[in-house]
């Protein structure tokens, strides 16, 4: 009797069935820029370090902090994620610099399921004066914007989401990108549309020098409690149109692998003659007949 299989179940397997570099994926051109990726939707590590699969950083680890184990890798919608307890979970790397601390992207995939109503860091750093720190507040009802982002440092940008992300729960793509230092050169995103910005003093960043983490603030507080996947880090802007193509991909798009092309044999007669395979058939059809 055939064995069943659960399709709906993805494999714990870390090294894989993904694309490892743009030559490898279906889609090179979203890999330009890459710097950093976290990506815990590729498959249980088995342990608390999961490994950057950018280009840049190749041999480095992000590290699982608090009380997470491999077990806070879950299951959602066919592909694994992790699952942090909105506690003392979160995840560190050494800083992700960027060549103008001023021109880079970022996205991630966030499941943002019920939440008191709170302020939580997504990504950031200890210095948020001149450092960006990417958060969301919850607020208690659409009127009042239940989705903010700020990029801190007296709030230096700060974009409203014009619709409730919790509802329905699903998992949402936000994303953040910055052209310059000036006042109109910052973008935030939901699911590859701008949301509506409320407050952008254009202040200028710089590299941080420290651990970037996914999850807290670095004082140790604001810790997320939603299922996360796919933290990716530019080195460039990256336009409204290209936004949308990512979340046209969704969760795991860039890393798919290309088709592999399997060569066919041709089906025309060459200058005349016939290849030997089709003798051969042609040889034991006139040979065996009757």
């Amino acid at each position: 009797m055939p064995r069943s299989v659960n399709i709906n179940v993805p494999q714990p397997t870390w090294n894989s069935g993904f694309a490892r570099s743009a030559g490898e994926s279906a889609h090179p051109e979203k890999w330009k820029g890459l710097i950093a990726a976290c990506v815990p939707g590729l498959g249980n590590t088995g342990i608390t370090r999961i490994p950057d699969v950018s280009p840049r950083r190749r041999n480095s680890v992000w590290t699982m902090n608090g009380s997470m184990t491999a077990a806070d890798w879950v299951p959602s919608d066919g592909r694994l994620s992790l699952d942090p307890d909105g506690s003392d979970d979160f995840l560190s790397h050494s800083p992700v610099t960027f060549t103008d601390p001023n021109v880079f992207s970022f996205m991630v995939w966030l499941f943002a399921d019920t939440d008191s109503l709170s302020r939580r860091t997504i990504l950031g750093h200890n210095n948020q004066v001149t450092r960006w720190q990417y958060e969301y507040i919850r607020r208690s009802s659409l009127s009042t914007s239940p989705l903010q982002i700020i990029i801190s440092g007296t709030f230096v940008f700060r974009a409203e989401a014009n619709v409730d992300w919790t509802d329905p729960v699903r998992w949402r793509q936000i994303a953040f990108t910055s052209s310059g230092s000036g006042t109109g050169t910052r973008a935030l995103y939901l699911d590859g549309v701008p949301q509506t910005i409320s407050s952008d003093v254009g202040t200028s960043f710089t590299n941080p020098t420290v651990n970037t983490e996914i999850g807290r603030r670095a004082s140790g507080s604001q810790l997320v409690p939603h299922k996360f996947d796919e933290v990716l880090f530019y080195d460039r802007h990256i336009p409204e149109a290209e936004m949308k193509e990512f979340v046209q991909l969704g969760r795991g798009g860039i890393f798919q692998l290309k088709p592999i092309t399997i060569g066919k044999q041709r089906a025309a007669v060459v200058g005349g003659f016939i290849p030997m395979r089709r003798k051969r058939i042609r040889y034991e059809i006139l040979h065996n007949r009757g």
